[in-house]
């Protein structure tokens, strides 16, 4: 638990001091600009399908992705009808945009 802590805490104060790119080595900026140059605009399942893709064939993600987001869904199927979802943490969005969809 401290480790992921400390790693949010340093995020806070280097995301005050300015500094976008914390600890990235870029893949989340190339990640971004696949994204943005394969999906289709304004289609939540094209975002999803493209970065399913660049993660299966060019680099490791730690996102939800597919198969774990399978599961996601299917779960939140079984409960009462909801409003609203609250998301606690995100890294690049994958989940949201799931669940939003």
């Amino acid at each position: 638990m401290i480790k992921p802590l400390l790693s949010y805490v340093l995020f806070a104060i280097n995301l005050a001091r300015g500094r976008k790119n914390h600890c990235s080595d870029g893949r989340e900026q190339r990640l971004l600009d696949y994204v943005k140059k394969t999906a289709e605009p304004d289609n939540p399942q094209a975002v999803l399908n493209a970065i399913d893709h660049y993660a299966h064939t060019q680099e490791f993600y730690m996102n939800v992705g597919d198969a774990k987001g399978k599961v996601l869904i299917a779960e939140l199927h079984k409960l009462p009808a909801a409003k609203a979802v609250l998301e606690l943490g995100t890294y690049c969005g994958y989940s949201a945009i799931l669940l939003a969809s």
